[in-house]
């Protein structure tokens, strides 16, 4: 493929080859040979002008055709595959998220789980209540019971009961 550099190398040596002509052809002609030399000169610039418009057409055609055709091939051999193990990978994560999308909604809110724990939290306390109210109760019961056992068994002094009892009430 020529480019315009490459032309106008390929007319300087025909320039160069027409002067060294003329110069052997000098003597008897000289006058005939300039003017067949300018002759020529007008057909090679209009030639050559017309010959580098459509060589540089062609060119321009044939490299944009050879660029396209490598990256089409390009694409089709290392892109498409690529995007279309990418597409698949895409859809599995989608199926994923998808799937962890309905399991998170299947979690309780986080106002669920504030009203169960403050339930349990409640329920202990009323058992641990309960049960303190049970051990007060054994507690006072025991002890009346010790203060009655004193009494029929008259062990201590009567002020001494008698501070006992006040200290249970």
């Amino acid at each position: 493929m020529l480019d315009s550099q490459d032309l106008k190398s390929i007319s300087e040596i025909i320039d160069k080859s027409i002067e060294k002509n003329n110069a052997k052809l000098t003597g008897d002609f000289d006058g005939k040979l300039k003017a067949l030399s300018a002759d020529i000169d007008d057909k090679f610039e209009k030639n050559n002008a017309k010959l580098t418009g459509d060589l540089t057409d062609k060119l321009t055609t044939s490299i944009t055709d050879s660029v396209i055709t490598a990256v089409g091939e390009m694409l089709e051999q290392n892109i498409l595959p690529r995007l279309g193990g990418l597409e698949v990978r895409m859809d599995k994560i989608e199926t994923r998220l998808d799937k962890s999308e309905g399991d998170i909604a299947k979690l309780p809110t986080k106002e669920y789980l504030d009203n169960k724990l403050a339930d349990v939290a409640s329920d202990t306390v009323n058992m641990l209540e309960k049960r303190q109210d049970a051990g007060r109760a054994k507690d006072r019961q025991f002890k009346e019971t010790t203060v009655g056992i004193f009494k029929a068994s008259n062990i201590g002094a009567p002020e001494q009961i008698s501070a006992l009892e006040q200290a249970i009430s």
